[in-house]
Order: C-alpha cells, then structure tokens, then sequence
C-alpha cells in the first residue's frame, strides 16, 4: 500500500477481518446475481420463442417477476455490478428509444422488449463474473496482510 499523506489517521489494520468479511458477502451476494440471471435467461429465451402463447407467456412473467423480486432485494450489489456494464445500459437505453419510436404494440411490442431483456440479462451475468473475480482478487491480494503486522505508514518514504 502506498504511505498515507500527512494528517491522515492511517491505516486501519485492526479492521482487516472486517473488510474482508464485507468482502466475502460481497462475493456471495455478487454469485446470487449472477444465479439469478442464469435463470431468468432461459426463461426470457423461452418467452421469446413462444411470444404468441399468451398464456404461456403469462406463466413464464410470473416466474421472472418472482427473480426480479430476488434481484430487487439484491439493489445495492446490482448497482456494482451494472456500473461495470455502462455500454449495456446505454444500449439498452437505445433500444428502449427505438422500440418507444417504432410504436409498437401487442406480440411486436412483447418481442422487442423481450429481444433487449435478454441481452441486458446476458450483460448483467458477464459483468458479474467479471466483478467476483474482482473481488476474489481484492480478498486474495488482502490475506498477506492480515498474516502480518504492518506498520502504519505517514507521509512520503
């Protein structure tokens, strides 16, 4: 780690169990996402392959709403994890705007969202392997120190 500047307290190295901790149910929390959203693509998948069958569909809404709920209580960790997916989120900004101009509706209007769900869903999976590699680097890289007694360091060496 660098040193701290001046007048800062320094490092608090008797809270290293408790970040890693925090880190820890980060990493789970950041799994759940990604289980959720392997769920709900095959779903979304078969949604799409069956937009005609409306009471199909209506079946397979619910299932996807009872995931959305799951990944709803989750808000705080999804919100890491999409800022990892800032280009998603601009395109699926973008489809949104092209469906809304289309002026579509009824099974057209199912598709097209259905068709843009599934790429965000397939976005938010990446980024979220890609964020608990992140995190399981942070925790791997901070296990050294806990094995040792670091010395505060203030100002420049």
């Amino acid at each position: 780690l660098k040193p701290v500047a001046d007048g800062h307290p320094g490092y608090r190295w008797d809270r290293l169990d408790e970040a890693l901790a925090c880190l820890s149910r980060r990493l789970d929390d950041a799994a759940e996402v990604e289980r959720i959203t392997q769920t709900t693509l095959p779903l979304l998948e078969e949604l799409h392959g069956h937009i005609s069958d409306q009471m199909r569909v209506n079946a397979l809404i619910a299932r996807i709403d009872a995931l959305r709920a799951r990944m709803n209580e989750l808000g705080y960790i999804y919100d890491l994890i999409t800022n990892m997916t800032q280009v998603t989120e601009l395109q699926r900004f973008k489809r949104d705007r092209a469906i809304a101009a289309a002026r579509l509706s009824g099974i057209d209007l199912q598709r097209k969202q259905v068709e843009r769900d599934i790429e965000n869903v397939r976005a938010v999976a990446e980024a979220s392997a890609t964020f608990q590699n992140v995190i399981r680097q942070t925790i791997e890289s901070m296990r050294p120190m806990r094995d040792r007694q670091p010395i505060p360091m203030r100002g420049a060496a």
